[in-house]
């Protein structure tokens, strides 16, 4: 069952399996291929493994280097020094794995340790240990020296094999640097010299981040000709769909971004998700635009869907904007005041949501609060057109709305203070009464049915 899982690419699955009561043996033998389950799942990258999964799999390293290490003391001499080579070797892979556990469960201290006693068991592998030590001390933030380690271990492994795997760690260390030009360089030079060196999943990898760096430098003609090449060499890649659906979404093709992002939901939601978290909340906001001005009931439906399951996700102001202006375009300025204020009570200087409440409080007829509102909107961003004619049509609407309702007003279309006193004496008598928003009483059912 468990291989079955691992041919499928379901290691969680297969990890649950394992840890089963009548399944979970402390043998060499168990151990041995519980860690084989773990190296193959972070070789393939399918799903990013949770921090209780890396634990696990520090906890297994642990247990075998226990078991081995008692093994390396119970051995019989005579068959001495080959049993205890093959031992060191074990042990050396083994430190290698839990370093890189250490590196991910945010343990640095103890990940350089586990590369000094790499050093001391294997000075042959000093390159591999600078390699590990270049991404321990990118996680301690020591930037420079990360780098320096990284260009040293290059140069140990030159004209070897391992060269390329290096170069391998180089790209994406330069990709995470923001250096996503000289990462396309190393990334083209690995596919052009070592296509036939490296493994085949690293090198979709590599494919995949060169695409990636593709995008960050606007580079979507390349990114898309990429694309579509290894799509119809493997249409089985969920991560392609992704990218495609990134390079059309950049470049406001909405029906073929939303497409191939589904597309990549339908093959793996939780590897999609893992890798590209924002794109619940990019569907949602596509189709928030592109029925803008068709009015599609349909797409406003299934904008609102993802948004919210954006929000689900993470709580993003960016994706509330995109609900509220959704809800603002339907009409729904309960909903649309609602969000605003919780994005207010986060960012209480966000012009936007300044400027939409102000269209719902309008939309409500609320004119004082929407005033305030817009008011609010272009002290936070004086160049905001749509601000200020906005405010121009709310002082036109008030002004009508007022004199229809024979309320007072003062030069600048508010109403006068004699008025607002005189209205807030009356509520006061009338205990609660509902308000229309311009002062007056709302009628009571009966009698606003009859007026109709």
């Amino acid at each position: 069952t468990v291989m079955a899982f691992m041919k499928a690419g379901r290691f969680r699955d297969a990890l649950i399996t394992l840890q089963l009561p009548f399944v979970e043996k402390s043998d060499l033998q168990f151990l041995s291929f519980k860690l084989t389950l773990f190296s193959q799942w972070d070789a393939e990258k399918r799903a990013t493994m949770k921090k209780t999964e890396i634990e696990e799999w520090k906890k297994t390293i642990d247990q075998m280097i226990d078991q081995l290490q008692s093994k390396k003391k119970d051995f019989i001499a005579d068959e001495g020094e080959e049993l205890e080579g093959e031992i060191l070797l074990e042990l050396t892979k083994l430190y290698h794995d839990r370093s890189y556990c250490n590196v991910q469960l945010n343990l640095p201290q103890e990940a350089l340790k586990d590369l000094e006693k790499i050093a001391k068991y294997d000075p042959s592998s000093m390159d591999q240990v600078m390699i590990q030590r270049g991404h321990v001390l990118q996680a301690m933030g020591k930037t420079m020296d990360a780098t320096q380690s990284i260009e040293h271990a290059m140069k140990l492994a030159q004209g070897t094999d391992r060269y390329y795997d290096h170069l391998v760690t180089r790209a994406q260390f330069r990709r995470l640097k923001g250096l996503f030009l000289e990462s396309i360089g190393d990334c083209t030079r690995i596919i052009q010299e070592a296509s036939d060196k490296i493994n085949p999943t690293v090198l979709t990898e590599i494919k995949i981040m060169r695409i990636e760096s593709m995008i960050q430098l606007k580079k979507y003609k390349e990114a898309e000709e990429e694309c579509n090449r290894m799509i119809h060499q493997d249409g089985s890649s969920w991560e392609l769909y992704c990218l495609r659906g990134l390079v059309y979404h950049d470049q406001q093709d909405a029906t073929s971004s939303v497409r191939d992002f589904k597309k990549a939901l339908d093959m793996n939601e939780e590897g999609a998700l893992a890798r590209y978290p924002h794109i619940y909340g990019m569907i949602g906001s596509l189709l928030r635009t592109s029925c803008e001005e068709k009015g599609d009931n349909q797409k406003k439906a299934e904008a609102e869907f993802y948004l919210q399951r954006a929000l689900e996700k993470s709580d993003q102001t960016e994706w509330k904007l995109q609900l509220a202006l959704l809800y603002s375009m339907d009409k729904k300025f309960g909903k649309t005041i609602d969000l605003c204020n919780e994005i207010l009570l986060k960012n209480p200087k966000s012009a936007e949501a300044f400027f939409l409440r102000a269209g719902a409080r309008a939309g409500k007829r609320q004119f004082e609060g929407a005033l305030k509102d817009i008011e609010q909107t272009l002290t936070l961003n004086p160049q905001f057109q749509r601000a200020a004619d906005m405010k121009q049509s709310i002082l036109r609407d008030r002004k009508t709305a007022y004199t229809r309702a024979g309320i007072p007003m003062n030069e600048d279309g508010s109403p006068t203070k004699e008025w607002m006193q005189q209205e807030k004496e009356r509520r006061s008598l009338e205990g609660g009464t509902k308000s229309t928003g311009l002062g007056r009483k709302a009628p009571a059912p009966a009698l606003k049915k009859k007026a109709e």
